[in-house]
């Protein structure tokens, strides 16, 4: 596991939430899913709940993410 994913997977809940629901928002405004649903094995039902595509994306490592923190 590389450094940045170690970061990651030390986010609080309310730091992944900000995560899930900034990325659910880029896709709600037409940004393309990073993941092909089908192939997945998702279902068209799936397509649009944002916040499951979302997290889909980060389970699986295809977000591509800066983190910035104080």
């Amino acid at each position: 596991m590389s450094k940045v994913k170690n970061d990651i997977m030390k986010l609080n809940k309310f730091e992944r939430t900000r995560l899930f629901s900034a990325r659910a928002a880029e896709i709600a405004a037409g940004a393309k899913p990073l993941l092909d649903l089908e192939k997945e094995g998702l279902s068209m039902s799936l397509s649009r709940d944002y916040v499951k595509i979302a997290q889909r994306e980060f389970e699986l490592d295809l977000l591509d993410l800066e983190l910035y923190s104080e």
